[in-house]
């Protein structure tokens, strides 16, 4: 049996989460995740995701430094940020940073679904 594509959710607003999470899920991902980049690090190690979607802002450091701490966990992770700062300079240095791609909160789940489904098959 192939393995489903695993992702890692990682925003502090627990609603957030539990609704990207449920979304995903459905969509048949193996989805799982944290409120904190240390709880992220620590998840990653273990479930070895294919990529993460990541909040800008969360608790224990930013997500372009979790993004770049999970990077070095798995060379070939793809990083989706998400966020409600949509100024440009934020969306280029995520970019800049390593990020697949920069979603600014908030946004429709059906870009979200089409951003990790081209980030998975790129």
């Amino acid at each position: 049996m192939e393995r489903k594509n695993r992702i890692l959710v990682v925003d502090d607003q627990i609603w957030v989460r539990r609704m990207l999470l449920e979304a995903l899920q459905f969509q048949g991902y193996e989805v799982f995740g944290a409120s904190s980049g240390f709880e992220a690090l620590r998840l990653a190690a273990e479930m070895k995701p294919d990529l993460a979607v990541i909040d800008m802002a969360i608790p224990g450091m930013d997500g372009l430094t979790l993004l770049s701490k999970l990077r070095e966990i798995n060379l070939n992770l793809r990083g989706i940020m998400i966020s409600g700062d949509g100024e440009k300079k934020s969306v280029k240095k995520a970019l800049e940073g390593g990020a697949f791609a920069y979603l600014v909160k908030p946004f429709d789940i059906s870009s979200l679904e089409n951003l990790i489904r081209r980030a998975l098959t790129s």
